[in-house]
């Protein structure tokens, strides 16, 4: 959160992260769903999405698989351990922001 609080101060980053975590929350299990089923094409759509605002939330590894993703990077879906790790990012980054909320 340190780039939003930079730019933005206490106030306006939580009622930024107020307005943006049902938002993420959203892309985000669309993006796992879609992995889970396969779809990469739409995958790597969700992933583009998401990355456009994922720096604001300091997570440079998620933001380093949402780029592999949208490169239709085919060892990144194949990986075993690609679906695991990602939800792992995603939950830790909810977790963040729900923290500064309820934190704030």
């Amino acid at each position: 959160m340190k780039t939003l609080l930079e730019t933005l101060g206490p106030e306006a980053t939580l009622r930024f992260l107020t307005v943006a975590l049902p938002q993420f929350e959203q892309r985000s299990e669309e993006l796992l769903t879609n992995l889970r089923t396969g779809n990469w094409q739409e995958a790597a759509r969700c992933a583009h999405r998401l990355k456009g605002t994922i720096h604001l939330y300091d997570s440079p590894e998620l933001q380093e698989q949402l780029q592999q993703l949208t490169a239709n990077d085919t060892d990144t879906y194949i990986n075993d351990h690609f679906l695991p790790e990602i939800e792992e990012k995603l939950t830790k980054t909810k977790d963040k922001i729900r923290s500064f909320i309820s934190n704030s």
